[in-house]
């Protein structure tokens, strides 16, 4: 299991990265096989699971009464954002 946490910086400041309690940089062999671990994850989820994902992640407000499948994708889209935000910014 790997642990990733995202620092939550002053406004404007880029977020410090840290895998298994270790602050990474850009590039470093730990941001690259995460990356890669997440890229498996990814392509392992369904299709429709994708679907619901990226519609939770497409979306402006909350939802009102979200069923139990809404919920598993929001809880997945948090991932998917780290993943995104990883991809973005510490892999050149």
């Amino acid at each position: 299991m790997i642990s990733i946490f995202l620092e939550t910086p002053i406004k404007g400041e880029p977020r410090k990265l840290i895998i298994n309690g270790e602050t990474v940089g850009k590039n470093s062999e730990l941001v690259t096989k995460t990356v890669e671990l997440l890229d498996i994850w990814w392509e392992k989820i369904p299709k429709e699971k994708k679907k619901k994902i990226n519609a939770v992640l497409t979306r402006k407000g909350p939802f009102y009464n979200p069923t139990k499948e809404i919920n598993e994708a929001i809880d997945l889209s948090y991932v998917v954002q780290t993943k995104n935000y990883v991809n973005e910014k510490y892999i050149a």
